[in-house]
């Protein structure tokens, strides 16, 4: 999950016209997920001001909040996340635990304080279900280029969203957004489905990196996710399709699930999987 994209929809835009900046007050960015047993991990930052003062925001480390206390109950019990640096994420600092992993079905509250912060948010992890297959295609022009195609069955008794991840082994070091992939079942109820899954990375760039390289081991994240995180993800989605085109700026915040902060809390009822992308394109 590119928490960096989150950062920067956290910036605070009045306008592109000095005269007519609206003073905004700071706001605290959770973003943090727990997976179906995996254990849970909560990025926070400190949304970047923009107004008409001058400011530097070339070191994006002094808006990384680093000593907060960060709380899980699951009903059960109660935890305390213990905040760490790592390279594994970005911003590359996280609070975690090993002392809780993700049941399905469980609800989830989370707690942070953080100086004049307070916030809060509750989850529940959806059922787990699982792909059928997942078969890697050659691009039309490109023969040494692939994208994934997902194939699943959707329950016709139940309504499902679902979204999926991304991480290629020896470049990425966690899971990123597919780019597109995420999806209400309205428009297959009941079917099997077949969907395109490409790479994380084609946040950045629309063309190649879109795509996976022959020879790459893709880790591919198959979530089970609610309507609150589906609305999360279709207008974040959005936002990265819009924001390619200037002539069509997308100024909407994204929605947040979490009350006295920006951002969300979300689990997922996920399941993974490895590709090895070939030359010939195909998998077991």
């Amino acid at each position: 999950m590119r928490s960096l994209c989150l950062f920067i929809a956290g910036v605070i835009l009045s306008s592109c016209t000095k005269d007519i900046f609206v003073a905004s007050e700071p706001q605290m960015i959770v973003e943090g997920w727990i997976d179906a047993d995996g254990f849970p991990v909560v990025i926070l930052t400190e949304a970047i001001i923009v107004d008409d003062e001058y400011r530097d925001y070339s070191n994006i480390s002094d808006h990384i909040i680093k000593w907060a206390k960060v709380t899980i109950n699951d009903g059960d019990s109660e935890v305390v996340l213990t905040g760490k640096a790592t390279d594994n994420y970005f911003p590359p600092y996280i609070y975690t635990t090993a002392k809780m992993r993700g049941v399905v079905g469980k609800k989830y509250k989370l707690t942070v304080e953080y100086k004049d912060y307070y916030a809060e948010a509750e989850t529940v992890i959806p059922d787990k279900l699982l792909l059928d297959s997942i078969i890697a295609r050659p691009c039309d022009d490109v023969d040494s280029l692939c994208y994934l195609n997902a194939y699943f069955h959707d329950s016709p008794s139940e309504k499902n969203y679902y979204k999926f991840f991304t991480m290629v082994e020896g470049c990425d070091s966690f899971y990123l957004s597919s780019n597109l992939a995420v999806f209400d079942d309205a428009q297959f109820a009941g079917e099997s489905v077949g969907v395109t899954i490409y790479s994380g990375n084609s946040i950045f760039d629309e063309d190649e990196r879109s795509y996976f390289n022959a020879g790459d081991r893709v880790f591919v994240k198959f979530a089970h996710i609610d309507s609150v995180a589906f609305a999360y993800w279709e207008m974040y989605r959005d936002v990265v399709a819009f924001s390619r085109n200037f002539l069509m700026p997308y100024s909407r915040n994204l929605p947040s699930n979490v009350v006295g902060a920006q951002g969300y809390w979300f689990g997922y009822g996920s399941t993974e999987y490895m590709v090895d992308v070939t030359r010939s394109c195909g998998c077991p």
